[in-house]
């Protein structure tokens, strides 16, 4: 029963109504790949190459891990991967509309050709495994239940845009189409096919392959009996498959980047080919594009723009990168419509004013970037300019980090300017930076007035570098700020010198203030009475020490002085807890 099954659901791709009813002129599908983006794209294994499938296919990572099981004792020739990219190109499951080469065929026969983006990365794996395979010079078969004999006319051509699955044996097509009632049978005379017997779950079915994109001659028509058809096709040579750059590509990455290195004399150029292979291969493995102490002009930033473009890679880190003023251009140019790209760092990168203003005016165009890194780059003030015209601009920013940045009172005002009209920021951090009494002013105007920023990071800004160790004056500034922050009522924090930032204490009013500085004068006296009172109680013990001739005095003498001291006296006087007790004199106590 189970082979029937498989029979049944197996005859219906030798046999497949769409793929041969009509000629598709689809002109669009003819410069499939030419986007560079999908040429550069590497192989990937068969669980990256479906993961795009998923909303498409709903079982398709259940049967990749049952392809890549049978590959796994027949891939012979070709890689893992490789084969279990054609294993699960020929697997049939229920329901048949959501089999892989059902989807896929339907998807390459479409005008759309936007709908093609999910399948590249399974494309080029299959495609590669096509390449390595030899072709076949020979007649093969495939058939439909219908008559196309007025469809394809004797010395026409035509084009099949999706892959057919043809078979070696005549027997196996007609055991597959029914005897009776009208049909149509393909004698197809190929010249590329792909024998992908031993890589198929159904070996029995000595299947052949044809590529997506061949063209055919009608040569020949034959009427056996009245409702059978034959029509007899021959492959036609071309230059060059209809798929552009979905042919022969070398296995793998290192495969492709050392074929390309024979080529290439100019050390320059060798440098950029092997930049681009290590980033593609760090892009294989990590959902964001991190490059860090790289040196990067005009080509290297186009191999990284490309990527940018990919949905996977929204966080972008180039820290302490060395970037050319050409390589900015070409960042920026894409940054300015980029819609993937919401975490961008750029720390720790010298940047130029002219760069710098690049920059700016690039991202206040740009609507998807939330968060921005830009500490220790070296801005200043007049960099501090084109970030205020920035925020000015930027709707969207919520996370802006300046730390190191040099950046004075005079930079700082343009800023908390700025944010007087801004009303996306939620997050700044300023530290490291300098600013004064000015400064301050402005930040205070700032708060009244700007709703949105709920955190503020101001640790080792200048004189408010020792929290709890200020002077006065700067405590009233402290509390300046704090007032602002909490006449706002919504919930804030601020750091002035912690590790991290500290949830905001509730800021001292006037009278707080007047009281702190009451605690402290009256502390001041207590302890100028308590150092008054130790001073004159030291002064009388050293008295009491101290005879008018200490040298000359005997022991006797010394030993009465001691006795009459109210020092001695008072420290041998009964307790009047113990009114029982006698008093005894040094005397009875020595004995």
């Amino acid at each position: 029963m189970g082979e029937l099954i498989h029979s049944v659901a197996r005859s219906i791709r030798f046999v497949d109504d769409a793929a041969v009813a009509k000629e598709t002129k689809l002109g669009s599908i003819e410069e499939i790949g030419k986007d560079d983006d999908h040429d550069e794209t590497y192989l990937v294994s068969i669980e990256e190459a479906v993961e795009p499938l998923e909303l498409l296919l709903p079982e398709i990572k259940s049967k990749t891990a049952l392809a890549k099981q049978h590959a796994k004792m027949y891939h012979n020739s070709l890689s893992l991967d490789e084969s279990s990219s054609l294993a699960l190109y020929s697997m049939e499951w229920e329901p048949h509309a959501e089999c892989l080469y059902v989807v896929l065929n339907a998807t390459l026969r479409s005008e759309n050709r936007t709908n093609l983006t999910p399948w590249y990365l399974y494309l080029k794996l299959i495609i590669t495994a096509l390449s390595r395979l030899p072709s076949v010079h020979m007649t093969v078969y495939r058939g439909i239940q219908l008559d196309l004999s007025k469809s394809y006319p004797k010395g026409s051509t035509f084009t099949w845009w999706s892959f057919s699955s043809c078979t070696a044996s005549v027997d196996v097509l007609q055991s597959f189409m029914n005897t009776i009632g009208v049909r149509t049978l393909f004698a197809i005379e190929c010249l590329s096919g792909k024998d992908i017997q031993h890589h198929s779950l159904y070996p029995n079915e000595q299947e052949i392959l044809l590529n997506a994109g061949v063209r055919f001659q009608v040569t020949a028509h034959f009427q056996p009996s009245n409702d059978l058809h034959i029509i007899q096709l021959k492959q036609l040579e071309q230059p060059s498959s209809r798929i552009h750059p979905l042919t022969v590509v070398p296995r793998t990455a290192t495969e492709r980047a050392e074929e390309q290195r024979m080529k290439i004399e100019d050390p320059r150029a060798y440098n950029i080919l092997q930049f681009r292979e290590e980033f593609c291969r760090q892009c294989t493995w990590y959902s964001s594009i991190q490059l860090r102490e790289k040196t990067l002009d005009e080509e290297h930033m186009k191999i990284v723009v490309k990527k940018m473009k990919y949905p996977k890679f929204n966080k972008v880190s180039l820290s302490s990168c060395k970037i050319t003023l050409e390589g900015i251009q070409v960042f920026v140019d894409d940054l300015r419509s980029n819609t993937i790209v919401e975490e961008l760092d750029l720390s720790s990168i010298k940047l130029q004013p002219s760069a710098l203003q690049c920059i700016m005016e690039a991202l206040s165009k740009n609507t998807t970037v939330k968060k921005l890194d830009m500490s220790s780059c070296e801005i200043g003030d007049d960099g501090a300019v084109y970030v205020a015209q920035f925020l000015l601009i930027n709707a969207t920013l919520a996370d802006l980090d300046l730390r190191f940045n040099k950046i004075d009172d005079t930079g700082l005002q343009k800023i908390f300017s700025a944010l007087c009209e801004n009303t996306s920021l939620k997050i700044l951090n300023l530290r490291w930076n300098k600013f004064n009494v000015s400064g301050v002013n402005s930040l205070v105007q700032m708060l009244k007035v700007n709703y949105t920023l709920t955190v503020l990071d101001l640790k080792d800004c200048g004189y408010m570098q020792s929290y709890g160790y200020t002077t006065r004056s700067s405590w009233n500034d402290i509390f300046r700020i704090e007032e602002a922050f909490n006449e706002r009522k919504v919930p804030d924090s601020i750091c002035y010198t912690g590790k991290s930032v500290i949830p905001l204490p509730e800021a001292p009013s006037q009278a707080t203030s007047q009281k702190y500085s009451r605690d402290h004068s009256a502390s001041d006296d207590q302890h100028s009475k308590r150092k008054t009172r130790r001073t004159s109680l030291l002064s009388r013990y050293t008295r009491s020490r101290s005879p008018s001739s200490s040298n000359d005095q005997s022991p006797s003498r010394r030993e009465t002085d001691r006795r009459s001291s109210p020092r001695y006296s008072q420290s041998r006087t009964p307790s009047p807890k113990t009114p029982q007790q006698t008093p005894t004199s040094r005397a009875c106590v020595m004995q």
